[in-house]
């Protein structure tokens, strides 16, 4: 029989200080000892599962591979902040799940806690759906039933370990309303975890185009239940912060979006905001300071055709702002942004996390404006409560048919 051992390789084995782990002469000592440890690792001459906290700004912590595992935020709590600091947390790295490595969002929160029952559901759902190990830690003897009951769950276990081993990502923000991640499957099926941000009852719509497709089969991953086929969207009522846990089959490609592209240095900088560099090919406008003491705007930006006048907008943002420590408050890993339209209509747009540094740029995060036919629509982006992320540029769709 192979034996396998599970080494932790944190120190501590949570995150790590911000400003440990964004500059080099601070990071270099916690870097040194995952490296250390790597390396004993492969000279033990067993098989055994590296887990380790997050790594710092060099070039070891770059490549995630000399780990099995590594942490995306800090402990995660009975408290549902603290898993919207761990999903935020988890934004940027969420594309580097592969086989034998893997993202570690923490520990579950089952057992007699503070999370209400939809929330455990939607944590283990998400958990189950980024390959995270998952694990928890609670008093077995008290252990209740529901709780034993969702850690077997077949379709949970089954997407889990999937061989294939790729974690699901964000696809879409609706800021207030849900956030929907998805990934694939080694049978060609989609996994799809939608989150319910409200704290009510609501009903929520999967747009297919989200994910790339016009249709597709869908399977509920609780119960195995086949819901059926479906044309342009999919719809279920879900509990105040729960979830929807889904497989797609038989999905049909969408076409391509098509956008047109405006960098920051087309836009207009305002009160406190500045033009910087981020690299030598690349600028972005920061110190967008909250509540109208900066802001940024775009001028003669076009418009769409559609009849609700809807357009999705495409943002390159940099946000490396990360929440140390267990805060209890709803700005965790993420900035909350106002986008002004045309000096009327007032958007509110949540952030994520963009990586480790002031260089990591996200890209495509989406986003549905009221922009006005034509080409004289204005958009103006002001932080709220704190500064907002550096933005490197913002495209528009276009009608693929006109795009030049």
């Amino acid at each position: 029989m192979q034996k396998f051992t599970m080494m932790n390789g944190c120190n501590s084995c949570d995150l790590a200080p911000p400003d440990r782990l964004q500059y080099p002469d601070q990071a270099s000592e916690l870097n040194s000892r995952y490296v250390q440890m790597e390396d004993a690792v492969r000279d033990a001459g067993v098989k055994i599962f590296y887990a380790t906290g997050q790594w710092g700004s060099s070039q070891e912590a770059s490549n995630q591979q000399r780990a099995n595992s590594w942490r995306v935020a800090d402990d995660t709590r009975d408290n549902w902040n603290s898993f919207i600091r761990t999903l935020n947390g988890l934004v940027p790295f969420a594309h580097k799940t592969g086989p034998g490595s893997f993202n570690d969002l923490g520990f579950l929160q089952l057992g007699e806690n503070k999370i209400y029952s939809p929330e455990k559901l939607t944590q283990i759902a998400f958990w189950a759906a980024t390959k995270s190990p998952l694990i928890f830690s609670t008093d077995l003897s008290k252990l209740d039933q529901y709780s034993v009951d969702i850690l077997t769950r077949p379709g949970l276990i089954a997407v889990n370990q999937d061989p294939l081993g790729k974690g699901i990502t964000l696809r879409r923000r609706y800021s207030g309303d849900k956030d929907i991640w998805s990934g694939p499957l080694s049978d060609k099926s989609t996994v799809v975890v939608i989150i319910n941000w409200e704290d009510n009852t609501a009903l929520k719509v999967l747009d297919f185009a989200d994910l790339g497709f016009t249709s597709a089969h869908v399977y509920n991953l609780w119960n195995g239940r086949d819901l059926g086929a479906f044309d342009k969207s999919f719809n279920m009522t879900v509990g105040g912060h729960g979830s929807l846990f889904l497989k797609l089959t038989d999905t049909k490609p969408a076409p391509k979006r098509v956008f047109k592209r405006f960098p920051a240095e087309m836009a207009d900088v305002m009160g406190s905001a500045r033009l910087r560099d981020v690299t030598p090919q690349l600028k972005a406008v920061s110190r967008i300071s909250p509540n109208s003491g900066g802001g940024v705007r775009w001028n003669n930006i076009p418009g769409s055709q559609a009849a609700n006048g809807d357009t999705l907008v495409s943002f390159d943002f940099i946000n490396a702002q990360l929440a140390p420590g267990d805060e209890d408050h709803s700005k965790l890993n993420f900035k909350r942004t106002v986008i002004t339209v045309n000096d009327k209509d007032k958007v509110y747009v949540d952030f994520p996390i963009s990586g480790l540094l002031w260089e990591d740029v996200y890209e495509g995060f989406l986003v549905s404006l009221p922009l006005m036919p034509g080409e004289s629509n204005k958009i103006l982006i002001e932080g709220v409560d704190e500064w907002a992320p550096d933005f490197v540029c913002l495209s528009v769709e276009q009608d693929s048919s006109q795009a030049s």
